[in-house]
């Protein structure tokens, strides 16, 4: 068929796939939808996410759902383009086509065109079904005998209880697989950077990436000088570009249009003028005076002088988006719109600080086996299915621990204690312990400690074996320590 009309036909064809696989991602997992574009009634908040997957992959595929956003608005305006301004070509294409009725030589004059395209094709195809491009991972196997490698079997070691593994080929579409290594830092807003400079630059004492977390909003400096509006303007780049990647479905320019013409109304005043606040601006300093009896006392200053001819001197008007203040500004915006990402960063960089090798080990362990190759049959198909969860939700909620007054404590303190977490010791006979305090303070308890000697561990040793609850680990460790033991006496 005529190039031009096959290409127009591919663009519509494009559109239908790309509208077809953001309806099955967000089917799938409404909750990549972030608030902004949630209706009215919102219905998606109250149901819990899925817990197979992780920050880093939500985000991903976030991203993937802009990356689909942006190339359907691509095509269409391509598409109308084209439609609009290119009218007599596609008469002309059509008329080439046009045969009367019964007639089919020209048909098949383009299907033996087509089959010769086909021979020719080292591959043997023209082109690959746009489906297959924007298809995801949760198109998995089901196939059990044609495709038996691409399923594995893992057993439990705590359970016994085995789990169907499938093989996922990739974990986002084709098309959008250049995003894969986009998300750095699992999808926490990363600080380290602008950190560094305020504590090489700014600060009397340096003070730790944790603290500076709780207290970079805090826009205050000994000395607003050229070092303190360089960190300004790299603290408000670095908030706006991490909202962009940890919020790809929410458009910045949009709240930024906003941000700027609230800056105006309320901070940008005209030269020597008072705002609401009773604040004078002076554009040649690029400050904001807190009083007019201030800001006409520096009028007479060396300082102000020279600013004021190094203005003027200049043809170009001082931009009052490019200035101190605006950045000032933009970043009390960006920090009320990242409220959330930065508690998850707190959060995440006291876990970080406070946790041992082990542990850090173990969440990394278990955030690979989430994002790995494999994932459960059935892990990533449609949304809903939480009843299970809610269930046992309830069932906790009607069978609270008793406090000290002898009445059942508020369920807010019973999650934020752990108990809700369940820990097991297959060292004590498989026992389940809730909450984190009590498992921790039960190593030192008689029935852990009577199950090491049970293993054969001297009593002089059982203090290395703390936070160990698996018997194959136990023994290993044991024999380590004999080995050393030997040694030592031969």
């Amino acid at each position: 068929m005529s190039g031009f009309i096959e290409s127009q036909r591919a663009a519509l064809e494009e559109l239908d796939v790309i509208e077809e696989a953001i309806s099955s991602r967000l089917g799938r997992d409404p909750h990549l939808l972030p608030p902004s574009l949630r209706p009215k009634k919102d219905i998606i908040s109250k149901r819990k996410p899925k817990k197979t997957s992780t920050l880093r992959l939500s985000l991903l595929q976030q991203s993937e759902l802009r990356f689909f956003i942006e190339k359907y608005h691509r095509t269409h305006s391509s598409l109308e383009f084209c439609l609009a301004n290119e009218k007599l070509v596609l008469q002309k294409q059509l008329a080439n086509v046009t045969e009367g009725p019964k007639q089919f030589a020209k048909f098949d004059q383009m299907i033996s065109e087509i089959s010769n395209k086909e021979s020719d094709h080292p591959s043997g195809a023209i082109a690959e079904d746009p489906r297959n491009l924007y298809s995801s991972f949760s198109s998995i196997t089901r196939d059990k005998e044609s495709h038996s490698q691409d399923l594995k079997i893992k057993v439990e070691k705590n359970t016994g209880k085995q789990r169907e593994l499938t093989k996922r080929k990739f974990i986002l579409s084709s098309v959008a697989s250049h995003l894969q290594d986009s998300i750095e830092n699992e999808g926490y807003l990363d600080l380290s950077g602008v950190h560094i400079q305020y504590n090489s630059q700014l600060a009397s004492t340096p003070i730790s990436y944790v603290q500076y977390l709780y207290t970079f909003q805090n826009l205050e400096a000994p000395a607003k000088g050229t070092p303190y509006v360089k960190y300004i303007r790299d603290l408000a780049n670095l908030l706006a570009e991490s909202f962009k990647n940890l919020h790809p479905l929410t458009d910045l320019d949009q709240l930024e249009n906003a941000w700027k013409q609230e800056f105006q109304e309320t901070n940008s005043t005209s030269e020597g003028q008072e705002n609401e606040k009773g604040e004078v601006y002076c554009k040649a300093c690029d400050k904001l005076f807190s009083k007019m009896s201030v800001y006409k006392g520096h009028l007479d200053g060396k300082k102000h002088k020279k600013n004021a001819a190094k203005s003027s001197g200049d043809s170009a008007s001082v931009d009052s988006f490019d200035s101190l203040t605006w950045y000032e500004f933009a970043i009390g915006k960006l920090v009320s719109v990242l409220q959330t990402d930065i508690e998850a960063a707190r959060a995440h960089a006291e876990r970080i600080a406070n946790s041992s090798e082990r542990e850090l080990l173990m969440e990394q362990q278990n955030l690979e086996e989430i994002e790995s190759e494999f994932t459960d049959i059935g892990d990533y198909s449609d949304f809903g299915d939480n009843s299970d969860e809610e269930y046992e939700d309830n069932e906790t909620f009607k069978n609270l621990p008793l406090g000290p007054d002898g009445a059942p404590i508020p369920f807010w303190l019973y999650k934020l204690q752990g108990l809700n977490k369940k820990y097991v010791c297959e060292i004590c006979g498989n026992i389940t312990y809730k909450g984190r305090q009590i498992f921790l303070k039960h190593f030192s308890g008689v029935k852990h400690q009577y199950g090491l000697k049970c293993l054969g561990i001297e009593e002089g040793y059982i203090s290395f074996f703390k936070n160990i609850t698996n018997i194959e680990e136990a023994r290993i460790l044991w024999t380590k320590f004999k080995r050393e033991k030997r040694e030592k006496q031969g």
